[in-house]
């Protein structure tokens, strides 16, 4: 209802007002007092209708501000999902290929990186040799098989063999060997030159590896050369 439908005026008061009342009534009430009467329905209509867009206004605000704020409570919502929703983790890439050596390999040397690089991503299993699945050990000793060396199967066994020499002076096909289960020699590594090692994980399976990352700092025990 606008204000325009609800404003009554003097003259029409009087036009609506001044005929209906009954003839003792009017009799008993003097034509001022009609007036007055009348004059002050108007004043409490015109007021009525004041009061009446007010509310209208206010409903309107009100209804306003509500939808406004459920839109930004849903915004917040919905951010508060994104922020909260995991991101998909990505495996590490493995390098599958044989990194660039700065000095001349031997044919030995060459053909054991081509070796060992094939073996990457063959899972771990413990106890096997085959590109079924295989241990540090094994795979260690299948590499050098397929170059005419033919190793003991433990990581133990094999750090018998060859001689010592220091991390300054590792090449290519050098065995490195670890204590990772603090009673002696229990892991081994193959030297691919770049400070990397291939390696049979017992989570990733057969993998490149820094070699002197923060473990294998703590367990290296020391490396081999049989070539």
């Amino acid at each position: 209802m606008s204000l325009n439908n609800c404003s009554v005026s003097l003259e029409h008061f009087l036009e609506h007002f001044a005929e209906p009342f009954p003839p003792p009534i009017m009799n008993a009430v003097s034509l001022q007092h009609r007036v007055i009467t009348v004059c002050l329905l108007a004043v409490y209509a015109s007021g009525f209708a004041v009061w009446l867009q007010s509310c209208q206004s206010s409903a309107r605000f009100t209804s306003a501000n509500t939808n406004t704020i459920s839109k930004e409570v849903s915004n917040e919502t919905s951010k508060t999902a994104s922020a909260k929703k995991p991101t998909a983790r990505t495996a590490p890439t493995v390098p599958t290929t044989r990194p660039n050596i700065t000095f001349t390999l031997t044919p030995a040397q060459d053909k054991m990186l081509d070796v060992a690089y094939s073996w990457v991503s063959v899972p771990y299993r413990y106890g096997n040799s085959s590109r079924a699945g295989t241990d540090c050990s094994g795979f260690t000793m299948r590499v050098y098989e397929e170059v005419g060396i033919f190793l003991p199967r433990s990581a133990r066994e094999q750090y018998g063999l060859g001689r010592f020499v220091t991390t300054n002076e590792l090449e290519p096909g050098d065995l490195i060997f670890f204590n990772t289960m603090g009673s002696g020699v229990s892991h081994v590594g193959l030297y691919v030159g770049d400070n990397t090692m291939i390696h049979a994980s017992t989570k990733l399976g057969v993998t490149t590896q820094p070699v002197f990352d923060a473990y294998y700092v703590k367990t290296f025990v020391g490396a081999k050369r049989l070539l």
